[in-house]
């Protein structure tokens, strides 16, 4: 296998974009949950000088340049999109306030949790909201949600079912929304239940998994919820079950080496299982791949154990780049600079490098080129460096951008970086004013520069623009604290 080490590019050329500054957002302030809606954005909640979080939500309606604020009862917000709504709920304080915006009237709505928690998960389907494995404080401990809270964003009714659990494997396939797994509070053991929501029906039922797990690989291909592997209490499972939607029923298989906390993609009608953890939890090269036409199932290996993969799929190459390692003879973790690429077609493997190892690293996907943004060191500090792999000439292309931390925004051809810090000698950071801009059909870089350095804005993307919005500037070398209130524009 030739592997293939990218060359550097340099950037000198400034794009010749449309920057404009907008309207300046009320509060000054790092906005912490954006949505866009329809033709509006929205930039929510955040943190201003101090650290008190705002309940200010600025709406922006892109038809008309025009702003409006609303401000909740709840801050420190997360947000979801659906059915032309935009609905705010909460993160790291506990509340009992939902606040939905319809784009289509701009009117807000309000609508109250049949139980106050702290950071729900929120998964979207239909015109349902499932909220589930939140947590609250009750009789002087934080206690875990065992249930899931369905919100229906048509009529504004709740139901609630008691999973009996936290944190389990969510997913849909057809008109199922299916929960599965997961582990019971106090001691966390695995659960091998399995609750299914039928969205045409507004009905649950149940089932069980042949084995009690949790983090079982989930993919869906076709009508088939294919769980594969997964942590069991003692070790890690080899068991595989799939439910087909089609017939409500199941059936069992195996893989052919254990697996949990896999990397997966579909392509085509067949399932990929990459690396995660195999036996005595160790990250294992294990690639597991189930072919749904046939019902069959083979396997595979990349060039190195890892876990923490990034994979994506373009031309029908599986590129699996990155990861981390437990090394057991030194105690330490390893980052791996590794790209392993799998043809389906030809079944056979080539390799590439990053230019710096990392884990999990962004990937974007356009016009047969992919674009490695970032990524973490094993202590979660970000790296600034990109990768690109242009799949119709085979090269690799690398940027060392003076952001870390950046933000992303993509357009129908362009993918922005901006709003990063750069690290200082001394161990600091300081802000940048760096946009870093990627375009998918020249397959080239440019650069342009905001009038602000700022760190931790809120970005939104627009058909052929980008919003950053607010931030932290720098009051003094090295030290970032001082909120901003500044809305840039950038046309392509």
């Amino acid at each position: 296998m030739k592997k293939l080490k990218p060359s550097f590019l340099l950037l000198t050329l400034l794009l010749s974009l449309v920057l404009t500054k907008a309207q300046n957002l009320t509060v000054e302030r790092a906005p912490q949950a954006v949505a866009v809606v329809g033709d509006k954005v929205l930039f929510g909640g955040g943190y201003n000088y101090g650290g008190y979080f705002s309940n200010r939500v600025e709406i922006y309606d892109d038809a008309s340049s025009a702003w409006s604020f609303h401000d909740l009862e709840s801050h420190d917000l997360q947000t979801i999109v659906t059915g032309g709504k935009a609905l705010f709920f909460p993160a790291n304080t506990e509340s009992d306030r939902l606040d939905i915006f319809d784009a289509a009237s701009g009117a807000w709505s309000q609508s109250v949790f049949p139980k106050a928690v702290s950071y729900p998960s929120a998964f979207a389907a239909g015109n349902k909201v499932f909220f589930h494995s939140g947590y609250y404080f009750e009789n002087g401990q934080y206690t875990y949600d065992e249930s899931v809270m369905v919100y229906d964003v048509q009529t504004g009714a709740w139901s609630v079912r008691d999973l009996g659990r936290t944190y389990p494997t969510v997913s849909q396939v057809l008109n199922k929304v299916v929960f599965v797994g997961g582990q019971i509070p106090p001691n966390f053991l695995a659960s091998g239940a399995v609750d299914s929501y039928d969205l045409e029906e507004d009905s649950w039922t149940m089932a069980s998994l042949s084995v009690t797990r949790y983090y079982p690989g989930q993919l869906v291909v076709g009508d088939k919820l294919i769980l594969a592997g997964g942590f069991t209490d003692t070790d890690n499972s080899a068991v595989v079950d799939i439910y087909n939607a089609s017939t409500n029923g199941w059936t069992q298989q195996a893989l052919s080496s254990p697996s949990a906390y896999s990397s997966t993609v579909v392509v085509g009608s067949s399932a990929f299982f990459i690396g995660g953890y195999g036996s005595n939890f160790l990250e294992t090269a294990d690639v597991h791949i189930y072919n749904a036409d046939l019902d069959e199932w083979s396997s595979t290996q990349m060039s190195q154990a890892r876990s923490s993969t990034t994979v994506v799929v373009v031309d029908d190459e599986v590129l699996i780049t990155g990861g981390e390692a437990y090394d057991p003879n030194t105690g330490n973790y390893l980052l791996f600079d590794e790209v392993d690429i799998y043809d389906v077609a030809s079944s056979a493997w080539s390799s590439a490098q990053l230019s710096e190892a990392r884990r999990y690293p962004a990937s974007f996907v356009k016009n047969g080129r992919v674009v490695f943004v970032g990524g973490m060191d094993i202590y979660g500090a970000p790296f600034p460096q990109v990768d690109v792999y242009d799949s119709f000439t085979g090269e690799w292309t690398s940027l060392l951008s003076e952001n870390a931390n950046f933000r992303t925004g993509l357009t129908d051809s362009k993918l922005y970086l901006a709003g990063g810090k750069t690290f200082l000698p001394n161990g600091l950071s300081r802000p940048t004013g760096t946009v870093d801009v990627f375009d998918f059909v020249s397959g080239t870089w440019s650069q342009t520069a905001l009038p602000s350095q700022r760190v931790g804005l809120g970005m939104a993307a627009l058909p052929g623009k980008i919003m950053l919005a607010g931030g932290r500037t720098e009051i003094a070398p090295g030290i970032l604290h001082k909120m901003t209130n500044i809305v840039d524009i950038i046309e392509d």
